[in-house]
């Protein structure tokens, strides 16, 4: 048999090679730490089903065997909420949707217990009911995912997504779906792509913590809109009281953060709450609602 002989130098140089590499690598392959992630990550957690019959969805993949090949798209909303909860994010950045009724079903062999794998332990404890029942719906789905309270329907626990422009959201749902459509609870509850992409394409303009969501809060959604929307007839100044508007664009700023060059362009919307009568102490608790968890704005 061939023997194999390596000299000294070879294998130092072999040696400085590999470390070389290691060091080259490490530039170009860095995973990712806690300590690279820039703002505040967030995580909407949604069963689309009820029943016991769809245990998976809310509770998790019953057969490992059966489902091996879907065992992530069948991973449940409470595990997915432990392993949330396991990375980092806090109970405050987390928002759960689910129906809540398989734990107590009188099918359920261990009451008061959610499983998502045979010889798996509990993954029910400690997640959080913020929407539950009829509560579960496409409107109140979209409404946290854009952070607009004042669309909340039912007695859900009122936590939405209140992020800034450099915070991170993760998605995770849960359920059946058809070409433009995924399944909620409710009886011909759907949620339609197109109503999840305009939420999308609002939230990534600014739907969160914006001038938007505080016309909201002052006037609702659908007489807010008309407010900051509305343009006055040529000749006629922006704003009639140009004090008011100073007060509105200082309350904003100390409560959202600093209006930037990008910021700017909201300015007739700001103005057009103090033509309509909006005074700073009523603008100060529709931004401090607005922007609480985000003080840092997108402007």
């Amino acid at each position: 048999m061939a023997r194999l002989s390596c000299s000294p130098l070879l294998l130092l140089l072999l040696v400085l090679s590999s470390q070389l590499a290691l060091l080259v690598a490490g530039e170009f392959l860095r995973l990712p730490s806690e300590k690279d992630v820039v703002g505040t990550r967030w995580a909407v957690l949604i069963a689309g089903s009820n029943g016991y019959y769809n245990y998976r969805h809310q509770a998790g993949n019953k057969s490992p065997i059966k489902y091996s090949s879907l065992i992530v798209l069948m991973a449940d909303v409470c595990h997915a909420y432990q392993i949330m909860k396991k990375g980092g994010l806090k109970d405050e950045n987390i928002i759960v949707f689910m129906y809540d009724d398989i734990a107590g079903s009188r099918d359920n062999p261990r009451p008061g217990v959610i499983i998502n794998h045979p010889q798996g332990g509990d993954v029910y404890a400690g997640v959080p009911k913020d929407y539950t029942g009829a509560d579960v719906n496409a409107n109140n789905f979209l409404a946290a995912l854009l952070g607009d309270k004042s669309k909340l329907t039912g007695s859900g626990s009122g936590k939405v997504v209140t992020s800034g422009p450099d915070d991170h959201i993760f998605v995770y749902y849960a359920d059946h779906g058809g070409p433009g459509i995924l399944g909620m609870p409710g009886d011909e509850e759907y949620l339609y792509a197109n109503d999840l992409v305009r939420t999308l394409e609002k939230k990534h303009a600014g739907g969160a913590g914006s001038v938007e969501l505080i016309g909201g809060l002052l006037f609702g959604s659908e007489e807010g809109a008309k407010v900051l929307d509305a343009v006055r007839s040529a000749g006629q100044p922006v704003v009639d009281d140009w004090d008011c508007l100073k007060s509105v664009v200082r309350t904003f700023q100390e409560r959202c953060g600093p209006l930037t060059q990008y910021g700017m362009k909201h300015m007739r919307s700001l103005a057009n709450l103090c033509n309509a009568g909006v005074r700073e102490e009523a603008m100060d608790k529709a931004a401090a609602q607005a922007c609480a968890a985000n003080p840092s704005s997108l402007f």
